[in-house]
């Protein structure tokens, strides 16, 4: 009884900034997350994911911490940051082996892209920085931000994951597993002021949580 009772833990995993004039590595979350996080699923707890690296000690914090689902966020291209990189991989794989939900932001998509043996390719900067694009997800016309440096494209699409938002030209800005328990957006839904519903949608469905 007391398990059924017990308030989600979602884990969030973290960018790696350096600090100008000393060189120090800093792992951090942009403050959008704590609104956005109360926006869509204010009846969780959640917790940040240092970038540990070791797999062994990833699972161990995963099992002290008893997280029931994951969101990687966006920041840092993958293979940049090695032990981010590690860390991520070895969240995906607890996750994947402990049957939970991810939920991937940006760089969290490509890297569920990776993961699952799939290919990146890199985008036209005047077209994916610091821009807003249309894509055509369920039957529907949005503008989303935009500010990756690669991306995927169709043909490269992993054949475990499933696209539902695209762009006209091509580009898969939202994908899901077959499972529907791994989902993930190109876009910053934390960056949009004032939040969108269908992110909340998403978010909240991912991770078993009603609209």
């Amino acid at each position: 009884m007391a398990d059924k009772k017990r308030v989600k833990r979602i884990a969030i995993t973290m960018r790696v900034e350096e600090v100008a004039g000393n060189g120090e590595l800093r792992d951090c979350l942009a403050q959008d997350w704590y609104d956005f996080m109360q926006y869509a699923l204010p009846e969780a707890h959640w917790v940040a994911i240092p970038n540990i690296g070791s797999k062994a000690e990833v699972r161990k914090f995963m099992d002290h911490w008893n997280i029931d689902g994951v969101i990687l966020s966006g920041g840092n291209d993958i293979g940049a940051i090695p032990k981010r990189d590690a860390t991520e991989r070895a969240v995906l794989s607890y996750c994947v082996s402990k049957v939970l939900p991810v939920f991937g932001v940006c760089r969290g998509l490509q890297m569920i892209q990776v993961y699952f043996g799939g290919g990146l390719q890199k985008c036209a900067r005047e077209i994916h920085v610091r821009r807003r694009h249309m894509v055509l997800f369920h039957d529907k016309r949005y503008a989303v931000n935009s500010y990756h440096a690669f991306g995927i494209k169709k043909n490269l699409l992993s054949p475990r994951l499933i696209p539902f938002a695209l762009t006209s030209d091509g580009w898969v800005e939202g994908i899901q597993d077959r499972s529907s328990l791994i989902a993930a957006v190109q876009w910053h839904p934390e960056r949009g002021r004032p939040f969108r519903g269908y992110d909340r949608a998403i978010v909240r469905s991912v991770f078993g949580f009603g609209r």
